[in-house]
């Protein structure tokens, strides 16, 4: 069956055109634009890609019958037979039959009606054309998730009600009772006392009553148990992606290497072919990876290019097939050129083998998930601009080809070809594998010794406390700086008070020779090594547009290599719990290495498992107390954008269940999903986090282009002063509104958008909403750039009008004004002539004195702050100010 976005005439006259053989039929017509079509699954197939080529809305249902369609005959009387004992009565609630086009008592819904209703077209937007006409104007969907509402609505018009009850990611009580209250405020009479009980009623005031808070709320944030609400895993799910391939010039990086697996070298020839046969035109440039200064050279030779045969519609990279490791690298001296460029082309990011699809489909080479967390920290600084990662298949037929190619268009970012499909990325809520929290020391850790790295401050010490409680026996806590640590002598102390052995260790976990001489003195002593843990790492905060290649190792170092390092030491470990981050999951702006390093380690515990070996990796959100980073400013970025502070007790205790049901990788993190997505979602779409309830609802609707053009046409030929003083007055209203102001007046002309109480989800909140009234594409560093209301008014009017640079006429500008308030005079209520008169000769004398704008004191007698409202208030604001300047302030307008 295929759901088409068009009307019943135009479906019909598709099906004659493009489906001449028969093989589909009309099945359910549900609006003015929404029908379905159903019959042979080669005929439904083909439909659909042509209608992709064509550009019709198409989408397969997920059913493998043709329902409603001449299929179903063969099942006459599989169908009649098993209902032909029913006996149906009269109905107690009237019943509209899209079958008959009328309402049906129930005596006639026997079999052969039934059998029919699954034979016959379904009219649906018949029977709500009807119902409409008999004067019926509010409909409820009663569904687990609405489908049908939107068809209803177009059906109907807007005069109409038209609601669900609950949607499939939010079936909660509160749902139900939010539709119950948008029918209510759509006229429909709701039984109250059958929902609540015996409540009584309360009158509302007939005036809006949006109060203003002064006070901090108690923060109710978080799960009710440790193990509700935190945990989630990375899966993959099969996606058809478009029909239609690349199109345009395309840049193509080749590695110039001949190491590598015999796919990854075969792929940079199919990388060619996978866009010339979909009629793009690759322009393939091969660059070495071990010399930075020759791929810079390299690079903009390429881009220098589209001078001459034209801007370049996308940009393939595969520059991580071979050596992951120094592709990796390159593709950060790539992102860094494409920056300084300014390069708007879709830029895909290929490795082969760096993610794992599920059980039959292992991560075979882990090094490639550094191009995985630099890609999508890469996503989030380039903005509404396409950054993708395309996982390669070890095959690279034809087949795989053209997957590829589809891979290469629509708006999934994050997507693994294989043999004969294609799977996008997503991020799942996920309950441990256990509800059950070990109780014994040896179900707890292992005997012998663990290692911990980054063990004397931060996670690492945290862990180690936990593991003294649960009776490990000797914890060998490794850092940089060993026992001259700070905080050491207690953290030792406190351990062996638990019943634990410590000893304090300096070593350089990134140094293969220091970790394998650490090993060797611990085993010298007679330990057995049984446990890792590896917490260390070090934080950054460079974009990728400034990051040297020397910053970029340096950060990976203690990650990548460190993991490598151990698992080379310390073989026939039962336990090696890696500690990431949810930057590697879904990428962080600024922190580009980090990232890379961290979605290191999430693939290095699934390739590790793959190969029998014992390895868990958490990927943590924010600790409240001593977590993966220390820099004050990245941590309320963090929880400005909603990810909220876990305590370390509670964290401590879902890391012993994700043990205790013996995870591979798991995010463990407490996000307020809407917030989150706010932000993460704010300049375009982020398909990751369309599983994660909360998260999909709550991601910003992209702005239409024409959204602006009523604001444009309104303003257009007018002065620029007053271009300027509408804009001005539109910053100020939505900045009220996001800081939950009633008054525009909070928002001064010239105050800093930051002094004002702008965090970075405000920063988004009022770029989304001048983005709407403007129809602008504005970046989410709109406020930093223009820090106030009349600085970003400028932006915004150079950005609408073509020539922002014209000298402002004043004396033009005045003269309409005048022109305008003299056609209004005419129409000012007699009681308030007076006070105009007083106050236009005011002004006057203020024109002929020169006194305003002369900087002399007591030229003008209001204070800045109230200089500033009146340049942008409304008539009955100056009204109101007037009389305050005039002294009669304490008289109501009404008796003035």
């Amino acid at each position: 069956m295929l759901s088409l976005r068009l009307s019943r005439a135009e479906a019909e006259k598709l099906l004659r055109s493009a489906a001449p053989g028969g093989g589909l039929e009309m099945a359910a017509v549900n609006g003015p634009d929404a029908v379905v079509v159903a019959g042979d699954p080669e005929a439904v197939h083909s439909l659909r890609d042509h209608c992709a080529q064509a550009g019709i809305q198409a989408r397969v249902l997920p059913v493998d019958y043709a329902s409603h369609t001449s299929h179903v005959e063969r099942l006459r009387e599989a169908v009649l037979a098993p209902l032909a004992g029913i006996v149906p009565r009269t109905a107690e609630i009237p019943l509209y039959s899209t079958l008959r086009g009328a309402f049906v008592d129930g005596p006639e819904l026997d079999a052969g009606y039934w059998y029919e209703n699954l034979r016959r077209t379904v009219e649906f937007e018949a029977a709500i054309e009807t119902l409409s006409a008999a004067g019926h104007d509010a409909f409820v969907e009663v569904s687990p998730h609405p489908v049908l509402s939107g068809s209803v609505q177009d059906t109907v018009g807007d005069a109409s009600v038209v609601v669900g009850s609950v949607q499939r990611d939010d079936d909660t009580p509160e749902r139900f009772l939010a539709a119950l209250a948008e029918a209510h405020v759509g006229g429909v009479a709701v039984d109250w006392q059958a929902v609540h009980g015996d409540g009584e009623p309360t009158d509302l005031p007939t005036y809006p009553f949006d109060h203003e808070r002064f006070w901090l709320l108690p923060d109710a944030s978080g799960p009710a148990r440790a193990d509700e609400g935190w945990c989630y895993r990375v899966d993959w799910q099969e996606t058809t992606g478009p029909a239609a391939g690349p199109a345009g010039r395309w840049l193509l990086l080749l590695p110039a290497t001949t190491d590598g697996r015999p796919a990854e070298l075969a792929w940079r020839d199919a990388a060619a072919a996978a866009l010339a046969d979909h009629a793009a035109l690759p322009h393939p440039v091969t660059v070495p990876l071990d010399d930075p200064h020759a791929l810079t050279a390299a690079v903009r030779d390429a881009l220098a290019t589209q001078a001459e045969s034209g801007a370049y519609t996308g940009v393939l990279s595969l520059l991580a097939l071979g050596d992951a490791d120094a592709g990796a690298e390159a593709t950060l001296g790539l992102l860094r050129e494409l920056e300084a460029a300014d390069a708007d082309a879709r830029v895909w990011l290929a490795t082969c083998g760096a993610v794992g699809t599920g059980a039959d489909d292992p991560v075979t080479c882990p090094a490639g998930a550094q191009v995985w967390g630099l890609g999508q920290t890469a996503a989030l600084e380039r903005g509404e601009r396409h950054t993708g990662l395309v996982d390669l298949p070890q095959e690279a037929g034809t087949a795989q080809r053209a997957l590829l190619a589809r891979a290469l268009t629509g708006t999934e970012d994050q997507l693994a070809v294989r043999s004969r499909a294609v799977f996008a990325r997503r991020l799942l809520p996920a309950a441990p594998g256990t509800d059950r929290v070990p109780d014994t020391a040896d179900e707890a850790v292992p005997q012998g010794t663990i290692l911990v790295t980054g063990g004397t401050g931060g996670l690492g010490a945290l862990t180690a406390r936990r593991l003294a409680a649960r009776g490990a026996q000797h914890l060998a806590l490794v850092s940089r700086r060993g026992e001259a640590a700070p905080g050491v002598a207690p953290l030792v102390a406190e351990l062996t008070g638990l019943g634990a052995r410590v000893t304090v260790h300096a070593c350089d976990i990134s140094a293969s020779e220091e970790v394998a001489g650490l090993v060797e003195t611990l085993r010298a002593d007679g330990a057995t090594i049984s446990g890792v843990v590896h917490a260390a790492g070090l934080n950054q905060q460079t974009a990728l547009k400034d990051m040297t290649r020397e910053e970029f190792r340096e950060v990976l170092a203690a990650k990548v290599q460190g993991a490598r390092n151990l698992e080379d030491a310390c073989p026939g470990l039962s336990l090696f719990l890696l500690f990431s981050s949810g930057a590697g999951v879904w990428g962080s702006a600024g922190q580009g290495a980090y990232a890379a390093g961290n979605a290191f380690l999430d693939a290095f515990a699934l390739h590790r498992r793959a190969r029998g070996l014992a390895a868990t990796s958490v990927a943590w959100g924010l600790w409240a107390d001593g977590g993966m980073t220390d820099d004050e400013q990245a941590v309320a970025r963090l929880r400005d954008q909603g990810v909220r502070p876990m305590p370390g007790h509670r964290a401590l205790q879902v890391l012993e269940t994700v043990l205790a049901g013996d995870e591979s990788a798991v995010v463990v993190a407490d996000v307020d999903w809407p917030r989150f997505t706010e932000t993460y979602a704010a300049l375009r779409q982020r398909p990751l986090l369309d599983a994660i309830p909360g998260a999909r609802a709550a991601a910003p609707a992209r702005p239409a282009p024409a959204a602006g053009a009523a604001l444009r046409d309104r303003l257009a030929g007018r002065p620029p002063a007053e271009q300027h003083h509408e804009l001005t007055h539109l910053v100020r209203s939505c900045a009220a509104a996001v800081l939950g102001h009633e008054d525009t007046r909070a928002v001064a002309m010239d105050t800093a958008f930051r002094t004002l109480g702008f965090d970075s989800l405000g920063a988004v909140r009022l770029r989304k909403r001048l983005a709407e009234a403007t129809g602008l594409a504005l970046p989410t560093t709109l406020i930093f750039d223009h820090p106030n209301a009349a600085a970003l008014a400028d932006h915004l009017r150079s950005e609408l009008f073509a020539d922002p640079h014209d000298d402002e006429d004043v004396v033009t500008a005045a003269l309409g004004g005048l022109d305008r308030l003299e056609a209004r005079l005419a129409h000012v209520p007699g009681p308030q002539r007076a006070e105009l008169a007083r106050h236009l000769d005011r002004v006057l004398t203020t024109l002929r004195t020169g006194a305003a704008g002369t900087g002399h004191d007591g030229a003008l007698r209001t204070p800045p702050s109230q200089q500033t409202d009146l340049a942008e208030a409304g008539f009955d604001e100056l009204l109101a100010a007037l009389g305050r300047e005039l002294g009669d302030n304490e008289q109501p307008a009404a008796n003035r």
